[in-house]
């Protein structure tokens, strides 16, 4: 029996070691399966963490996105804005140069009236000059016919008396 109970412990101590092998296996399974899970964890916080950067830079961008078309509207408005008053003022432009032509045609109407009336003016003025000279002599022939009206009459008087 001593043989057979010798046996059976070391058969019992084999199994016990395999049993510790076993636990001791375990637990580094467990220890590795724990700092996995730890990794695993930290991981998913850094993702979740990414995940929310992502979102506020996508919720950024959107704002950005809806101010840059709020502000592409304005522009929009204001280029149209701008076109219309360039050909308000285009049409202001060729009004204003046909104004400008009829005051040059006008004016150059009136340039040739002018010439005609300093050519007016100048025979007028020599006709004046020509008349007062005629005038002068008038005078001088009245004044000569009035003395030789008064010389007859004295002699008239004179040969009467």
């Amino acid at each position: 029996q001593g043989v057979a109970e010798c046996t059976d412990m070391d058969g019992m101590l084999s199994m016990t070691r395999d049993v510790v092998g076993a636990l001791q296996q375990l637990q580094m399974q467990e220890a590795e399966a724990l700092q996995r899970a730890e990794a695993e964890a930290e991981a998913h916080a850094v993702t979740k963490q990414r995940a929310a950067s992502a979102e506020a830079e996508t919720n950024l961008a959107r704002q950005a996105h809806a101010e840059e078309i709020a502000a592409h509207g304005v522009s929009k408005a204001e280029v149209e804005r701008l076109r219309q008053a360039c050909g308000e003022a285009q049409e202001v432009l060729q009004r204003s140069q046909q104004e400008l032509t009829s005051c040059q045609t006008l004016n150059q109407g009136l340039r040739e009236d002018l010439a005609v009336s300093q050519a007016g003016l100048r025979e007028a003025r020599e006709e004046s000059l020509a008349l007062h000279a005629s005038l002068g002599q008038a005078k001088s022939a009245l004044e000569a016919a009035l003395q030789a009206q008064d010389a007859y009459r004295k002699e008239y008087y004179a040969t009467k008396e």
